[in-house]
C-alpha cells in the first residue's frame, strides 16, 4: 500500500483539472463550444483533450455535451419553461425543428412531442462501464433504515482528513477491524461527536442485541432514497482501492452536478466492503427517478402497509398515496394487489372497519360511539353495524375473530423458505414476445385491481387469440414456454406487466406486442417444491413474488437490478429470476 497515497493524489489532481472543464461546459449549453476552447483550458492539443475527455467521462466529448444539451431540453419541457420545438432548437442552436428532434430521440430515445406529453424524469446521464479497470454497476433504492455496531478508527490527520480523498479508509491503513473475506460485508463512515474530533467507523449490520461485541458501538443507518454505486473487487487490493476511489470521486463531483442531484445531508453517506464488490452509497433528496425498477422489486413494499396504517384516518385519494411513492395510481393499485391479494381499497375498508370495532369496546354511551365511528368515515354507529356484518359476516363485538391480516413480507421469506427451492445459476440470452396482460373479460380490464397472480396463471396456460395458429403459439397443454415481466414503455413513462411466449427471433411480431431481450448473466432462480404448479399458480406466484422480496431485502448487496428480473414458465412449474452480480 506504499504506493496507492501517491497514486490516488495524482488521480485526484487529474480529475480536478477536469472541472473547470466541466463547469465551462454546464455554464453554456446555449452556445457553440469550440474544442479548441476546452484545450485551451487544459493546455493541451484537441487530440491529448479528446482522449483524456473519453477515459475520464466514459464518451466522447462531443457526445458528452450533446447528450447534456439534450437533457436540459427535456428539463426545459418538465418545467414548462419553454413548450415548443422551434424554441428549443433556438435555444439550444440547432438549424432547425427537425434537426432538434432528431438529436432528442437519438439521446433520450423517445420524440421530443412524446417526451412532453408523457415524460416523468430526465434521463440520467451515461456513466463510465469501469473505473481503474474494474466494472462498475449502478442502481436506484429506497432503503430502510437498519442499526448497525462499529467501531471508530482514528486517523493519522484527524480533522484534517481529507473526506473524499480518503475515502475507503480503513482499506488504505489497515484497521484491525477489517475483514474483507469474512461473511458479513462490512460498513464504514465518517462520523464526529464533536468539531475537534473526526473518525471513520467500520462495522457490520446489527440483527439483535446479541451480535454486539462489548467493545462496539451502536449507529442508526436512516430510510431513506439511495444513488448507490458498486465497483467489481480486483485480486490486488490496492487496484480495488483506487478503483473505488475513482467511482466516489465521479459520483460527488461529476454525477451529482450533471444530473442535478441534490444529496441528502441529514442521512450517513457510507460504503461497503464486500467479498466481490465495494459499494457507496449516496443518499439522495432530490433526483430519486419515479417509479425506478429497483423501487419496485426491492425495497420499500412493506412500507406500504405502514404507511396507510398511519394515514387510516385520514381521507386520502389513491391517487395521493400512490404519490407518496412516486408511482402512477394505476400501477401501485396493480403492485399492492399483486403482493397483498387485498385491493387498496379493500385493504383501508377492512382495516378501518376493524379498527372502529376494537376502538367501539371502550366506548361508554352513545355520544362516544358515535364520534368512534365517525372518526373511521362512518356515517353513523347503525351504518357501521351493517357494513361491518356485509364485511366479515359477523357482529362488530365479535372483531377478534375476524380473518384478516396481510403477509409481512420483511419476514415472509424467512417463515416460507422451507416451501421453496433456491439456486444460483447462469443463463444464456433470451428472448420474448409479451403484450400487457389483458382480464378475461374485457370489460373488466380498465379496473385498477387486476388481480395479476390470476392473469399470469390463465395466460400462461392459455394463448390469445392473435396468436393461435401462429409459430407463436403453444404445442400442447404442459409444454408452454413462457416468460412475464413489469416492462416500462419509454414513450409513455407506464409500467405494464406483459407476458408472451419465448422466441428465436423477431421476425413477424404480432401487433401490440413488445418484443424484450434478456442478457445472458447470472441469476438466483426460485420455484415451489411442488410437482407440477399447473392447477396452483395462483397461490404459487404470490408466494415466490412474496419470497422473491424477502430474499432480496436480505441479500440486496447481491442484487443488481439493473438488469431484469421475471418469471419463466416451463414444464408446467413457475420459475423466478432475481439478478445478481457475477
Amino acid at each position: 500500500m506504499k504506493t496507492i497515497a501517491v497514486r490516488s493524489e495524482k488521480m485526484f489532481r487529474e480529475n480536478e483539472k477536469m472541472q473547470p472543464v466541466l463547469a465551462y461546459i454546464m455554464a453554456n449549453l446555449e452556445v457553440d463550444i469550440s474544442l479548441k476552447t476546452l484545450s485551451r483550458m487544459l493546455n493541451c492539443s484537441e487530440n491529448t483533450l479528446l482522449r483524456r475527455f473519453k477515459k475520464y467521462y466514459g464518451v466522447p466529448c462531443e457526445r458528452f455535451i450533446m447528450n447534456l444539451k439534450m437533457r436540459a431540453a427535456a428539463q426545459d419541457m418538465l418545467s414548462g419553461e419553454v413548450t415548443t420545438l422551434k424554441k428549443l432548437a433556438e435555444k439550444y442552436r440547432f438549424s432547425g425543428d427537425s434537426a432538434f428532434s432528431k438529436a432528442f430521440k437519438r439521446e433520450i430515445k423517445v420524440s421530443p412531442k412524446a417526451f412532453m406529453r408523457y415524460g416523468k424524469n430526465v434521463p440520467d446521464m451515461p456513466m463510465p462501464k469501469s473505473f481503474n479497470g474494474c466494472k462498475m454497476h449502478f442502481k436506484y433504492m429506497r432503503g430502510e433504515g437498519f442499526d448497525m455496531y462499529g467501531y471508530k478508527v482514528p486517523l493519522v490527520n484527524g480533522v484534517k482528513t481529507d473526506l473524499l480523498k480518503e475515502c475507503a479508509y480503513p482499506l488504505e491503513h489497515n484497521s484491525e477491524h477489517l475483514n474483507l473475506y469474512g461473511n458479513k460485508d462490512q460498513i464504514g463512515f465518517w462520523w464526529s461527536d464533536t468539531p475537534d474530533e473526526l473518525y471513520y467507523v467500520l462495522g457490520c449490520k446489527m440483527y439483535s442485541r446479541h451480535d454486539v461485541p462489548e467493545d462496539a458501538r451502536i449507529f442508526h443507518i436512516e430510510r431513506a432514497d439511495y444513488a448507490v454505486f458498486s465497483v467489481e473487487r480486483s485480486g490486488d487490493l490496492e487496484e480495488t482501492l483506487l478503483a473505488h476511489r475513482m467511482m466516489v470521486y465521479y459520483a460527488m463531483m461529476v454525477w451529482r452536478q450533471i444530473n442535478k442531484k441534490v444529496a441528502n445531508t441529514m442521512v450517513y453517506t457510507y460504503e461497503v466492503f464486500g467479498k466481490n464488490y465495494t459499494y457507496l452509497y449516496l443518499p439522495l433528496w432530490k433526483g430519486m427517478p419515479a417509479e425506478s425498477e429497483s423501487v419496485l422489486v426491492s425495497t420499500g413494499l412493506d412500507e406500504w402497509i405502514s404507511y396507510i396504517d398511519r394515514t387510516i384516518l385520514e381521507e386520502k385519494s389513491m391517487e395521493d398515496i400512490a404519490a407518496y411513492f412516486n408511482y402512477s395510481e394505476r400501477h401501485f393499485c396493480r403492485v399492492f394487489k399483486n403482493y397483498f391479494a387485498y385491493s387498496v381499497q379493500e385493504y383501508i375498508r377492512k382495516k378501518r372497519l376493524y379498527l372502529a370495532a376494537r376502538d367501539l369496546k371502550n366506548a361508554r354511551d352513545e355520544k362516544q360511539r358515535k364520534a368512534v365511528v365517525a372518526r373511521y368515515h362512518f356515517e353513523d354507529p347503525e351504518a357501521f353495524r351493517k357494513n361491518f356484518q356485509e364485511e366479515f359476516l359477523k357482529d362488530p363485538e365479535e372483531y377478534l375473530e375476524v380473518s384478516f391480516h396481510v403477509p409481512n413480507l420483511s419476514r415472509y421469506y424467512s417463515e416460507h423458505k422451507d416451501q421453496i427451492e433456491l439456486r444460483i445459476i447462469d443463463i444464456e440470452e433470451m428472448k420474448m414476445i409479451g403484450k400487457t396482460i389483458q382480464a378475461r373479460n374485457p370489460l373488466e380490464d380498465e379496473q385498477e385491481n387486476l388481480d395479476i397472480p390470476d392473469l399470469v396463471s390463465y395466460w400462461m396456460r392459455n394463448d390469445p387469440d392473435e396468436i393461435k395458429g401462429t409459430k407463436f403459439e403453444s404445442a400442447r397443454r404442459g409444454e408452454e414456454n413462457k416468460l412475464s415481466l413489469w416492462y416500462t414503455d419509454t414513450a409513455t413513462g407506464t409500467n405494464e406487466y406483459i407476458l408472451g411466449p419465448l422466441v428465436d427471433t423477431f421476425e413477424d411480431v404480432p401487433k401490440d406486442y413488445k418484443t424484450v431481450t434478456i442478457p445472458a448473466g447470472k441469476y438466483a432462480v426460485i420455484k415451489s417444491l411442488s410437482a407440477s404448479d399447473e392447477e396452483i399458480m395462483t397461490d404459487t406466484y404470490r408466494l415466490l413474488a412474496r419470497c422473491g422480496y424477502g430474499w432480496i431485502k436480505e441479500f440486496q448487496f447481491r442484487v443488481n437490478l439493473e438488469r431484469l428480473t421475471f418469471v419463466h414458465y416451463y414444464e408446467r412449474k413457475l420459475h423466478f429470476y432475481i439478478p445478481v452480480y457475477e
